[in-house]
């Protein structure tokens, strides 16, 4: 059995991470990261996963009921980093700024502003 070192277990959380990062603009919390690793353990089927949070409340109140899109979202955070700091948003990034986004918390001009009077662009561009 592959699974016999329990490495399964460790992937299909890892897995689940990403999921809850891609879809839901968050970590996962301890009782659902194990329950839907198990889930994706016992049927080894990522697309169920996906269908479950994509069909959730949680969801449904993030990204589908919303002016702006989730996907959307995380392509205007890109968008900006790009064209402020020259180079990709890092996950953690790309996840808490696309979330604020979407929830209407903050607006791609006030990342732009916020990236523009950070430490990095500072030292890599000099003062505004």
């Amino acid at each position: 059995n592959k699974c016999a070192d329990g490495r399964c277990l460790d992937l299909a959380r890892e897995t689940i991470q990403f999921l809850f990062k891609d879809i839901l603009l968050r970590h996962p919390d301890s009782t659902a990261l194990e329950s839907y690793a198990l889930l994706l353990q016992n049927t080894g089927s990522k697309s169920e996963v996906q269908r479950a949070l994509v069909m959730s409340t949680e969801y449904e109140e993030l990204c589908r009921a919303r002016q702006l899109s989730c996907l959307q979202a995380k392509e205007e955070v890109m968008k900006v980093f790009r064209s402020v700091l020259k180079r990709d948003v890092e996950l953690e990034g790309l996840i808490s700024y696309a979330r604020e986004l979407v929830l209407g918390h903050t607006s791609a001009e006030r990342i732009r502003e916020d990236l523009r009077n950070s430490d990095e662009y500072k030292s890599r561009f000099g003062e505004l």
